[in-house]
């Protein structure tokens, strides 16, 4: 189990190195960090909820189809369209509340959410 987790974490770490190379417009390197491991700890979640076929009745590859989608759209949107739909408004908000031209973009939770209020 120790060999498992060490490899993971040097992947996580230089793809986490990897990202932190291409953002731009955030000065700071303590920022630029903060950002790059919100943003992977936000797709590996996704990702654990794709394999588990939660989103989009049972897409075990949902972050992969959407990213093909958004590549067949234009350059460059999967990150300024997608995600942030996604993680904003997908994840964020009831369905009820979603804006409707978002509605394709985001996940259907092929599972209950629990309302904890």
């Amino acid at each position: 189990m120790e060999k498992v987790t060490k490899k993971f974490f040097n992947e996580f770490a230089q793809i986490h190195q990897t990202l932190l190379e291409s953002i731009n417009g955030i000065d700071k390197d303590k920022d630029r960090r903060w950002y790059a491991s919100v943003i992977l700890n936000r797709l590996m979640f996704v990702y654990f909820l794709q394999r588990k076929g939660f989103l989009d009745q049972g897409d075990i590859n949902y972050l992969q189809h959407k990213l093909a989608t958004s590549q067949e759209k234009g350059e460059d949107l999967y990150y300024s369209e997608f995600l942030p739909s996604l993680f904003f408004d997908g994840f964020a908000k009831p369905e009820t509340q979603r804006d409707p031209k978002l509605k394709n973009l985001s996940a259907k939770l092929s599972i209950s959410m629990v309302d904890y209020s």
